[in-house]
């Protein structure tokens, strides 16, 4: 079998499933899987006008970073004019075998340049799922997570040194098998002791996978191939699951969570965030879940033939819960929302986007224990 090497582009545009058929990939036993595509050149092709910085934290080409700084190709806007001195920290997606933190050049880092947020996009070693022996497809999910935490440390102990931000608090986000690991990660952090934690303050997925053992389509044939079926590996991908962790950490060091999901995702069961979200609120964690519903997509939502989508924010806030409703054929949609003029009907990525922004700022500015 080929391996397809597939940029976000495809991802975006299909799915994760459409480009996992596109390349031909799903094939009785055998999972996709990337060969890693790490150069500045891809950077380029991404479309990032802003400043970056590359730096590798392990012997596999995908155990990488890029820190991005707000500004142009030619100079850093300077840090008073930021909207924050805090950090993005960015995990793709991409079926925990595909995928390379230059994804966050194709879609996120103009508009949070332009922001004024500084971010940092993690890689990790990939599953080599072509691979028929188990012990030849790389350090698996378990190895992915030790590599997040090993690429932030390294990404901050670079941005002290060179960029003089110090210690700062950061919002974790990513996208499909890139928002598991976000939260993931979120959650493993917060069992820490407090001399290791890292500080963060929040951490948003988006089409993630919070519960491994929920039936969800092509995720299932991916972990099933490369964990089994059986009671060992039932209890192995709930050892690897979100949802599992809620029960483990004391409320009072969560961080605060969201995620976002698209009624029509045939990638992800989107249901499975529903009980995520409720499993949080019995957990007394603070939590947002935005939900689109009337469309279709994976990671971004798309609205061909659809007359009427709309979007419902369910939140809790550690204590007490709130929902909003909004129409997204509303002219003043963002007005609405984002305190921003709108004449005509509004993108759906200007519309997540403005729900990332909104959400990693407000989690940045967060206290330590408290509850908003």
């Amino acid at each position: 079998m080929k391996s397809g090497k597939v940029t976000r582009r495809v991802f975006l545009g299909l799915g994760l499933a459409g480009a996992l058929s596109l390349a031909g990939v799903i094939k009785g036993s055998e999972y996709y899987f990337q060969e890693p595509q790490v150069s500045e050149e891809r950077e380029k092709n991404a479309g990032f006008k802003g400043n970056l910085d590359n730096f590798k934290f392990g012997e596999s080409d995908s155990q990488i970073g890029h820190i991005y700084l707000p500004g142009s190709q030619k100079k850093h806007l300077p840090k008073e004019s930021w909207k924050t001195q805090n950090l993005l920290v960015y995990i793709h997606g991409g079926a925990w075998g595909a995928g390379s933190p230059s994804d966050y050049s194709t879609y996120h880092a103009n508009y949070f340049s332009e922001e004024g947020i500084p971010a940092v996009s993690i890689g990790y070693e990939l599953i080599d799922s072509r691979n028929k022996d188990p012990s030849k497809r790389g350090r698996g999910i378990e190895g992915q997570i030790e590599d997040c935490f090993k690429g932030i440390r390294h990404s901050l102990e670079i941005l002290s040194k060179k960029h003089s931000i110090e210690n700062p608090s950061l919002v974790l986000m990513g996208d499909s098998a890139g928002g598991h690991l976000a939260i993931k990660v979120a959650l493993e952090n917060a069992k820490l002791s407090p001399k290791e934690r890292l500080k963060i303050q929040g951490a948003l997925g988006i089409s993630g996978i919070y519960d491994l053992n929920i039936k969800s389509g092509a995720v299932d044939n991916i972990l099933e191939g490369n964990y089994g079926t059986n009671e060992k590996a039932r209890k192995e991908r709930l050892n690897l699951s979100p949802v599992n962790d809620l029960s483990l950490i004391d409320p009072q060091n969560a961080p605060e969570l969201g995620v976002i999901t698209f009624e029509g995702d045939y990638i992800v069961n989107p249901n499975q965030a529903k009980i995520f979200y409720e499993e949080a609120k019995k957990r007394k964690i603070p939590m947002k879940h935005y939900e689109f519903n009337g469309m279709g997509g994976h990671v971004l939502g798309k609205t061909n033939n659809i007359e009427k989508p709309s979007l419902k924010i369910h939140t809790f806030n550690g204590s007490e819960t709130s929902e909003e409703d909004f129409s997204m054929d509303e002219k003043d949609y963002l007005r609405k929302l984002y305190k921003k003029e709108n004449s005509n009907y509004t993108p759906i990525d200007l519309i997540v986007h403005g729900i990332e922004r909104d959400f990693i700022l407000k989690a940045l500015k967060r206290k330590t224990n408290e509850r908003s």
